[in-house]
């Protein structure tokens, strides 16, 4: 957890709206940490989707976030539900974990139950009675059981047992729904990337360690031109996803040309992004968000009802 850029999770909350209540919600959040530098709390408020956060706090005996306190503050004044996490070390006794975590995670101050991050590369040698006592820590000091943070092969070999039946847990897993029991899941490390200027570093730093670039394209209008500038302009690029269906009324928004080209896509040309925006098609038709396989745990379709083919010129030349 340490490491994300930004973590969508999707989240089936039991009881996780605020410590004490019980409520069956569907919605989604993200982690954060020092890691992350200076976050922009009122901008991430503005994403409809996201209603709460887990910021690291602690780690170990001795580490404290140097970001906690002021993204505490901060994401609990832009109106998002706030929740700490401690990430746990095998190197030290719970009770001296326990110290640390009381320094800095205040009861009055959470929305949500407290989350104990077990990282992957402990595996082994975890020191389950260390856990154990760690838990029991928390739950004394906090007045409910934390969540366990971990991975699904880590939750297989040490927490799949009636033992931790009553904990909530909070799974990583990257490459598809998890087949373990979840309250929360991590279904991503990355999320935007910050726009051109921010995919355009990501991409420098590839270029350095001869890291090939493979952006992410959501495929709409405007995305779809970002995306193919940058391919342009970014030596190490090696290939663009782009859907062949959209809504119908896609047309209207922009004055799009999508041309494909001896196996190619071109990249257009004109002033800017390379296409305008009709602002009342727009206005006409507001974003909705959908649900997409992603957050209903089944291969549903990930393409809009109603949709329709969208003119790529050339095309059907090279069918």
């Amino acid at each position: 957890m340490a490491m994300k850029f930004k973590c969508s999770i999707l989240v089936l909350l039991l009881g996780l709206c605020a410590i004490g209540a019980q409520a069956q919600i569907r919605t989604r959040g993200i982690d954060v940490s020092k890691f992350q530098g200076t976050v922009n709390w009122a901008k991430v408020a503005k994403d409809s989707t996201i209603k709460f956060v887990y910021i690291r706090a602690t780690e170990g005996t001795s580490i404290q976030d140097a970001y906690y306190k002021t993204n505490l503050k901060a994401a609990k004044k832009a109106g998002l539900l706030v929740g700490s996490y401690h990430v746990y070390s095998s190197k030290t006794t719970a009770y001296q974990q326990m110290a640390n975590m009381r320094k800095m995670i205040k009861k009055s101050e959470q929305d949500l139950i407290p989350v104990l991050d077990i990282e992957g590369h402990h595996s082994g040698r975890l020191y389950m009675e260390r856990v154990d006592k760690l838990l029991e820590l928390m739950e004394a000091e906090y007045g409910v059981k934390p969540m366990i943070y971990t991975s699904e092969r880590v939750y297989k070999t040490h927490f799949a047992i009636k033992k931790y039946a009553k904990y909530h847990i909070f799974i990583a897993n990257y490459r598809g729904y998890p087949t373990t029991r979840f309250t929360l899941w991590q279904y991503t490390e990355k999320g935007h990337c910050g726009g051109i200027s921010g995919l355009k570093r990501m991409a420098t730093i590839a270029e350095t360690y001869y890291v090939a670039l493979a952006p992410h394209n959501p495929s709409g209008p405007v995305a779809n031109a970002a995306t193919l500038q940058i391919a342009g302009s970014t030596p190490g690029f090696r290939i663009l996803e782009i859907c062949l269906t959209d809504v119908s009324w896609r047309k209207e928004l922009t004055d799009e040309r999508v041309i494909f080209h001896n196996g190619e896509i071109l990249i257009p040309d004109g002033i800017g992004l390379g296409l305008n925006l009709n602002e009342e098609a727009c206005e006409r038709y507001p974003y909705q968000p959908i649900d997409l396989r992603h957050y209903k745990g089944t291969l549903t379709n990930v393409r809009p009802a109603g949709k329709t083919g969208y003119y790529f010129e050339g095309l059907a030349d090279h069918e």
